[in-house]
């Protein structure tokens, strides 16, 4: 059974080693699904950008996926700034073969995760000193190659780990003029300083990928007909973690991120037409009259040529996202009971620098207006939480553990009704641990856990800056002289979204029970 249930945690949730990910033979993150309860075995393939949904029907949109977190090495890989959609994060761009193990939780999570309603995925990459691992996959749809080595630099210098990755996917074997493919190059530095006094970890890694999608022209389709998607992503991290031992902190952590991706698609489409055809830039409300283009390129409605040609279009989005944690905790001990307090605060923000949808020749531009999502304003979030967790040793063999945790979310919406929002999530957890790691007997362990929580999604772009739209109506049209040229009138109304103050984030109410058991 390749998947164990975690019996360290008070939380429902799942590790998922590096012994199980070579077992599955896995080329993205989304793979791991099959691994769950309820999931079922497909072909690993790059060609369909499949999204993590915990606890999630198939009727749920885009909702499930939106609200299931994904993290690498503690970086937060959202999809919040795509004004296109309410999905989760892709994770095609993610290396499946730099993962050394996987922690899916579907319970109740910390206090300090937030920005989640449906769980958190936290991947963790191969860390430490290694010979050189190559490996190499092969199905009828993807071939995969990966290279990987951890340096001891020696002389307390740290630990370098490097990681190089070549995966590529075709949709037909027979003809593989569509495919996608990543080439991703990972590298990740730790050193421990002060070791002999207080320990201060540090760990810097920084990952790029460039692929993307491609349907090179085929012999079998029209002429420079084709469609391709990049798909290039930078992430870089850093984490110091000291351990103090004082006796009002033991630990303090700060954790830095950043990532920024390039997702702009690029089709080239043939088309025709016999007579001129209006084609409306309007983004006013007016009577406007169809122009010729060279008569003037700017006109609100353009006079369409007629005849054969390509139309090229683009589509630009560059999600762009950031945070920083600053985290501290103090254990203390009462006789039989022992305490943990953890006290924390986060900044995260997300914009999108992409220009959106446009066209290289505004002369065969069809009826569109142009909505910059990188004069979107910039979403913000600050976040502070406060963490209780109780350990009562009842007996010899169990012990009682109980945690309470609040966490404050204030969301800042520049440019947007909606302004300032404050969201609070409490969670409370509880286990009871009957006895562990009794290897001479039939039930090594034996654990019942409970627990109930409020996780708040963060809004996505599309919902806070909806695209406008427009309301078009025809009032003039004159008839054809013998060139095929036909003179319109239009009268043109723009349309944005109603602000809804009773609109609610994205939340889910959970209520967690369960008993783990090893035999």
């Amino acid at each position: 059974f390749p998947t164990r249930r975690s019996s360290d945690l008070e939380i429902t949730s799942y590790i998922i080693d590096r012994t199980a990910l070579d077992n599955q033979q896995i080329v993205s993150v989304s793979d791991l699904s099959t691994l769950l309860p309820g999931g079922k075995t497909v072909n690993a393939t790059l060609m369909n950008d499949n999204r993590m949904a915990l606890r999630s029907g198939s009727q749920e949109g885009g909702n499930a996926s939106f609200g299931t977190a994904i993290e690498v090495d503690g970086i937060r890989i959202d999809n919040n700034a795509a004004a296109g959609e309410t999905a989760g994060a892709s994770t095609r761009a993610i290396s499946s073969s730099n993962i050394e193990s996987v922690e899916i939780v579907t319970g109740i999570p910390s206090v300090e995760y937030g920005d989640l309603s449906n769980g958190v995925v936290k991947v963790n990459t191969r860390k430490g000193k290694s010979p050189f691992i190559v490996e190499g996959k092969m199905n009828q749809h993807t071939k995969q190659i990966a290279l990987n080595k951890g340096f001891d630099l020696g002389h307390n210098k740290g630990v370098l780990n490097a990681s190089i990755e070549h995966a590529k996917s075709f949709s037909n074997i027979a003809s593989p003029h569509t495919a996608y493919q990543r080439n991703i190059l990972s590298l990740h530095y730790m050193n421990i300083f002060m070791r002999e006094s207080a320990p201060l970890t540090l760990n810097v890694g920084v990952t790029g990928n460039i692929g993307g999608y491609h349907a090179e022209a085929d012999p079998d389709n029209e002429l420079d007909d084709y469609s391709k998607v990049r798909d290039n992503a930078l992430r870089a991290n850093f984490e110091l973690n000291w351990l103090l031992n004082k006796r009002w902190i033991t630990n303090l952590s700060l954790r830095g991120a950043f990532s920024t991706s390039d997702r702009t698609s690029e089709s080239s489409a043939h088309t025709n037409s016999a007579t001129t055809l209006a084609y409306i830039h309007a983004m006013n409300e007016g009577y406007f009259i169809a122009t010729n283009y060279d008569s003037n390129p700017d006109a609100p409605v353009i006079l369409g040529p007629t005849g054969y040609w390509n139309v090229k279009q683009y589509s630009a989005s560059k999600p762009m996202n950031w945070s920083l944690r600053l985290k501290g905790d103090w254990t203390r001990r009462f006789g039989k009971v022992m305490s943990r307090l953890m006290l924390g605060a986060e900044y995260t923000g997300s914009r999108n620098n992409g220009r959106g949808t446009y066209y290289d020749d505004l002369r065969y531009a069809p009826t569109w207006r142009e909505f910059r999502h990188d004069d979107l304003p910039t979403l913000n979030n600050i976040a502070l939480y406060a963490e209780e967790k109780v350990t009562i040793k009842t007996s010899k063999l169990s012990r009682m553990e109980l945690t309470a945790g609040l966490r404050d979310d204030i969301t800042m919406i520049s440019g947007s009704d909606y302004g300032t929002v404050n969201s609070l999530s409490p969670r409370f957890n509880g286990r009871y641990i009957f006895w562990q790691n009794r290897r001479k007997h039939t039930i090594t362990d034996l654990v019942l856990h409970a627990g109930w929580g409020k996780s708040v999604k963060l809004p996505s772009f599309q919902i806070l800056y909806p695209t406008p739209s427009y309301y078009d109506t025809e009032v003039f049209r004159s008839q054809s002289t013998a060139d095929n040229t036909t003179v319109s009138a239009w009268y043109c109304r723009p349309s944005k979204a109603v602000y809804n103050p009773d609109l609610r984030w994205q939340y889910t109410n959970q209520t967690d029970i369960g008993v783990a058991f090893n035999i």
